[in-house]
């Protein structure tokens, strides 16, 4: 993935009018994320969704395609549609 399409996604996830800042001069307004957030609060820029990963368990469930296969239709690593499909990755999605 180029830099500029990461800057796209990056960009898509931020409310750049957030609360602006008064304890400090020449500061705008905060920059809030809108999108999933790690454990510790952090923002996530993931090439998945719940969605996503509902629908690459589904379709390997049906049969007929390598996770290899899947990882490529999903812009993912097989490493990755393996950790999902085991739930070391996304545990939290059901079915």
């Amino acid at each position: 993935m180029t830099d500029g399409k990461i800057t796209v996604r990056f960009m898509s996830k931020v409310d750049k009018n957030g609360p602006t800042v008064t304890h400090v001069d020449g500061l705008g307004p905060c920059w809030i994320w809108t999108a999933a957030r790690q454990r510790d609060g952090y923002g996530r820029l993931a090439k998945l969704t719940d969605a996503k990963v509902l629908e690459i368990r589904t379709i390997y469930a049906a049969g007929g395609i390598s996770q290899q296969k899947l990882g490529e239709r999903f812009g993912v690593t097989q490493s990755s549609i393996s950790y999902i499909l085991s739930r070391k990755n996304w545990a939290h999605v059901a079915a």
